[in-house]
């Protein structure tokens, strides 16, 4: 869903947020921090959910956010390519791409 807004249709914020959570979800609006959960034994990610103040931040299975949110993942990825523990994270989920951004790291070129 594109969310956008026209001053003549009288469309208020609190009108688009009955909409995102009447369809029964919520919208990322970023990834704040990754860790690996010792509870489930697996990567979590932190979520910053669209329209919830931060306090409201959640732990969500990073699988699961990779299955929703391949193209968010990924970007958090290459943004945090120098943290090695986001790389297990890459190389856990089985991320392509996450072989050649270490690589990078370590001086190494990437292969075309």
């Amino acid at each position: 869903m594109k969310l956008y807004a026209e001053a003549g249709r009288d469309v208020t914020e609190d009108l688009v947020q009955h909409i995102i959570h009447g369809e029964g979800g919520h919208l990322v609006e970023r990834f704040i921090e990754f860790r690996f959960g010792r509870e489930l034994r697996a990567w979590e990610i932190k979520v910053k959910w669209f329209g919830l103040d931060g306090l409201e931040a959640s732990w969500e299975p990073a699988r699961i956010m990779l299955e929703d949110q391949p193209g968010l993942v990924k970007k958090f990825i290459e943004e945090h390519q120098t943290d090695t523990l986001v790389q297990k994270m890459a190389q856990a989920l089985n991320i392509r791409g996450a072989e050649q951004v270490a690589g990078r790291r370590q001086g190494r070129a990437r292969r075309p």
